[in-house]
């Protein structure tokens, strides 16, 4: 199993677009091959940051996943966010 977690941070300008976008991005991810579980939820207190969790087969799926996001939509929604992970 490959996880990975942490936080990332979105600035106040890309907040609607990145909530908008993110329910697909979501979906998306939980499709592909090899992820068990995936997770960005609002850090309850830090406004404009999510709490990320993922969780795939192992480190080659999630390079798939981070290849198949780097070529949609959400790549241009996400641009701008900084993460820590």
């Amino acid at each position: 199993m490959f996880t990975v977690s942490g936080y990332a941070d979105v600035p106040e300008a890309d907040r609607a677009a990145f909530a908008k976008g993110l329910p697909e991005h979501t979906r998306l991810t939980l499709a592909e091959p090899g992820c068990h579980f995936f997770s960005v939820k609002p850090h309850p207190t830090i406004l404009g940051r999510y709490i990320v969790n993922e969780a795939f087969d192992d480190e080659a799926a999630y390079k798939a996943h981070i290849k198949r996001a780097n070529r949609s939509e959400w790549a241009k929604i996400s641009r701008n966010i900084k993460r820590s992970y």
